[in-house]
């Protein structure tokens, strides 16, 4: 270690203060090694803190509730009548999630290792330009941990800029949600969306293009969600090609989609894009450090999550599906 402290500043830089990345330094300083952290995201916490598992989550509870209500009358319970405010669902999850951001926040900035607010980009494979601020500053590192996660991937469709539409991101914050939406997407995070729409009373249609939901996992599976769902007041479509998106006179948005050769449209108020995401690694000039990226734009690893940079490591969203 004294050899590799008299080349490098560091022993391991972090870029990506996520869960990923927070764990990977965690370790390492528990080890004993000297460690920095870079993250250059507005909030800290990463995705599954801010945007992602644990919003959904406390969303979805909330339409659990409501969905328990709704099917009360099977076992005996008649409720006369209850009132959805979404506005009291969006201040508890902001709530939630606030202490545990904040408690992110503090594990982060503890003392056990460094950290930088900046974005980073590779020099070459032991080498990050920081950018803090408007300065830049130099650092150097004997092994590198990239966990920059992933961002919300927006496919061409013609007409979809034109009409408008929502990402998830939008609906995990929104107060005023539509009546009706038509959800792009039938992996998680699209059905998640579904699910807590659907279940707040929200006329939901489930637009996939693959022959069924959760597309890579187990058709069994895809199968029994299907009926789940379908067997509340949620449409679901499969075995899709999108064509085109439409504003109608009425103001409402029109989704034209291929189904078995044959053209189909399914009309709503509001349209959710949720066609998966894309590894943030756009900034990295991965290219300087010999990392080699897949056609997605994510980092080829092994199985130990190395990358083609040997000493260079990747984990989370950026490095997977």
């Amino acid at each position: 270690m004294l050899e590799i402290m008299k080349k490098y500043d560091f022993d391991l830089a972090v870029i990506g203060g996520g869960s990923g990345g927070y764990a990977a330094a965690r370790t390492a300083a528990a080890a004993g090694k000297k460690v920095v952290v870079i993250d250059g995201g507005e909030e800290l916490g990463g995705l599954c803190i801010l945007q992602g598992c644990m919003p959904s989550k406390a969303l979805i509870e909330s339409a659990n509730r409501n969905l328990q209500l709704r099917e009360g009358i099977e076992f005996g319970i008649e409720v006369s009548s209850s009132t959805v405010n979404i506005e009291t669902i969006i201040e508890r999850k902001r709530r939630l999630i606030k202490e545990f951001a904040d408690y992110r926040t503090e594990q982060l900035q503890d003392g056990r290792f460094e950290l930088l607010r900046g974005f980073g980009r590779f020099l070459d494979a032991h080498t990050i330009e920081v950018k803090v601020g408007e300065a830049y500053q130099q650092l150097s590192a004997h092994a590198v941990i990239v966990a920059t996660g992933s961002s919300i991937f927006v496919p061409e469709i013609d007409g979809l800029d034109e009409s408008g539409y929502l990402t998830s991101d939008d609906i995990l914050d929104m107060v005023d949600l539509p009546d009706s939406i038509i959800v792009l997407g039938g992996g998680a995070i699209a059905l998640e969306m579904a699910h807590y729409m659907e279940g707040l009373g929200k006329k939901v249609t489930v637009i996939q293009r693959s022959a069924h939901l959760l597309t890579g996992m187990d058709i069994d599976l895809a199968d029994e969600l299907e009926t789940a769902l379908t067997s509340r007041t949620m449409r679901i479509e499969c075995g899709t090609r999108l064509q085109r998106v439409e504003k109608t006179a009425e103001g409402l948005k029109r989704v034209v989609y291929l189904q078995n050769g044959k053209e189909h449209y399914v009309e709503a108020q509001d349209i959710l894009v949720a066609l998966g995401r894309k590894p943030n690694t756009g900034s990295l000039s991965a290219e300087n450090a010999g990392i080699e990226l897949n056609s997605r734009g994510g980092i080829v690893v092994g199985l130990d999550m190395q990358s083609s940079s040997e000493n260079i490591f990747a984990c989370g969203d950026v490095a997977s599906p």
